[in-house]
């Protein structure tokens, strides 16, 4: 099969050296059609749950490889130089996986035994002046697609605490300092801050990510610039939202200061696990948004789970104990 693409916005053309293989697009046009079933197929998927979330295809059917395409799918019976039987089993795309903090060959390998095939971190990201060494050191190792943001978080630390991480491997190293959380920065800190933000943009970043709510020094103001930065090079902004976890009504609010911005800006966003109070609210805000053209999207995760940092800024006991309830 032909080389897997890494997701790099460096250039306008995607660089096929950058890895393994790449993952198989749906082509249903050729669906059902017993013209393709006579054929001699590359490799044949049999007995198994089609699924396909572009089209609504749900059924048990056939699926035909030849070379890195798919020829058919059918419920007529197949054959292949390789058949994989594949009942009480899914075949579906690729899983694309927009907040993937695992960022070692080894998390990528088991990533794609759940059926993720691209692995991006859009809510952290890594610092900005080392985006072009983040992408090499994946060069020829990873076996699916990755990709990451410049992160607003390491950005901060970097000037603020004078201690450079690369990604979220190396969080611990920035996290037992105080200033990138709390602190406000000045003109010229903003200034340092801002320079190392725009050069992981144009060393190819995918957009930005803001780990907020962990930053209470990160004002409105400060957002709103990184999000005006972002979408000055047409890229997007991941944020975990501001207060969360908080109240209902914290997190409808953090939600709206960053759709507020994506509808000024007319740029793409996209809302960090918004599974918590006021989830209803917030995805209501998002599909409103969408039906008036606007980019903006979403992730929910299905588990009731999380894990982070002990000193994050959300932990102290005037928020987690005393606002939240949590005793």
């Amino acid at each position: 099969m032909t080389p897997l693409n890494y997701v790099n916005y460096s250039s306008t053309s995607v660089d096929s050296s950058r890895s393994l293989y790449k993952p198989i697009g749906f082509i249903l046009c050729l669906l059902m059609s017993p013209v393709f079933s006579a054929e001699n197929y590359d490799l044949a998927i049999v007995g198994g749950r089609v699924m396909d979330p572009a089209s609504d295809f749900d059924e048990i059917a056939n699926v035909g490889i030849t070379g890195d395409r798919i020829a058919v799918i059918t419920k007529e019976p197949i054959t292949g130089d390789k058949t994989i039987d594949a009942s009480g089993h899914v075949i579906a795309p690729g899983f694309i996986d927009t907040h993937f903090h695992g960022t070692q060959p080894l998390h990528y390998r088991l990533a794609l035994r759940m059926g993720v095939t691209t692995a991006m971190d859009l809510e952290f990201g890594a610092l900005g002046t080392r985006i072009d060494d983040w992408y090499s050191d994946r060069d020829g190792t990873s076996l699916i697609n990755y990709g990451t943001s410049v992160s607003h978080e390491l950005a901060r630390a970097s000037v603020l605490d004078g201690v450079d991480a690369i990604d979220t491997s190396e969080a611990s190293l920035t996290r037992v300092h105080p200033n990138w959380a709390g602190l406000v920065p000045t003109a010229d800190e903003s200034e340092e801050i801002f320079a190392i933000i725009d050069e992981g943009l144009r060393s190819g970043a995918i957009g930005v990510g803001s780990t907020l709510g962990y930053m209470p020094g990160a004002s409105a103001n400060e957002l709103f610039d990184v999000q005006a930065l972002s979408a000055s090079y047409g890229r997007q902004i991941g944020v975990h939202l501001r207060h969360t976890p908080g109240t209902e009504t914290d997190e409808i609010n953090g939600a709206q200061e960053v759709l507020a911005n994506a509808a000024a800006l007319n740029a793409p966003a996209i809302i960090n696990h918004f599974n918590n109070p006021g989830w209803q609210r917030v995805y209501e805000l998002i599909t409103r948004m969408q039906t008036q053209g606007h980019n903006v999207w979403g992730e929910i995760y299905p588990y009731a789970a999380g894990a982070t940092t002990i000193n994050a800024v959300f932990f102290d006991p005037s928020n987690w104990r005393d606002r939240l309830g949590r005793r």
